[in-house]
């Protein structure tokens, strides 16, 4: 998606520990079968007031596919309906960010990732940024960055650019400007439609 952006479900912390529906009540773990490389046996994890605490594997696994496809910023969804819950992960900072409750959490990987899982992560980077058109194409991006780059397409309030309170703001959002305006480009359309084909005149006064 735009600037790296990715859909994946992502569990929320919030639900009582004995009622995890995403998350399991795991610490770090020093399992020697894990295959570094491998999504499937890779952990993802996520830090609560009480420690590290595993992933869900089907969110996990997504997690480190996207790792390994050399995106640095992927967003993440928790929750259906009206309780759905954004959330977007940073791979070069680590962390979960909540942007409706402006929290945030430290994320790791378990183990971590080998020398040559990064050097290969950052070619993918630098290679999709410079076909892409990226100016900082050799960079890795940061949550600044993504912030920083939202902050320059957001637009600006009406109360920045209108004077709302005035009565000419009013006139202009009123329902009869509006329909005033309409009519009167009605009538224009069809004047020029009748002058274009029934007026004989040779000059501009005719």
């Amino acid at each position: 998606g735009e600037d790296g952006l990715r859909d994946a479900a992502l569990g929320d912390d919030s639900a009582p520990a004995t009622k995890q529906a995403w998350h399991t009540q795991g610490t770090m773990s020093t399992d020697p079968s894990l295959d570094k490389d491998n999504p499937a046996t890779v952990k993802w994890q996520w830090k609560h007031r009480t420690g590290f605490k595993d992933f869900g594997l089907e969110e996990s696994a997504r997690i480190e596919t996207y790792f390994q496809q050399g995106v640095w910023m992927m967003r993440m969804k928790s929750g259906t309906g009206s309780k759905t819950n954004v959330r977007e992960v940073y791979f070069y900072d680590m962390i979960q960010y909540d942007p409706r409750t402006k929290s945030q959490r430290e994320v790791r990987r378990v183990p971590e990732p080998p020398a040559l899982l990064r050097m290969k992560r950052w070619g993918i980077s630098i290679a999709s940024g410079l076909f892409s058109g990226d100016e900082l194409w050799w960079k890795p991006k940061t949550k600044e960055f993504y912030e920083k780059q939202r902050n320059e397409y957001e637009e600006p309030e009406p109360v920045e650019i209108y004077r709302v309170h005035s009565v000419f703001y009013r006139i202009v959002m009123s329902w009869t400007f509006s329909t005033c305006s309409a009519l009167m480009i009605l009538f224009n359309s069809v004047y020029i439609w009748a002058d274009a084909d029934f007026n004989n005149g040779t000059s501009y006064a005719d």
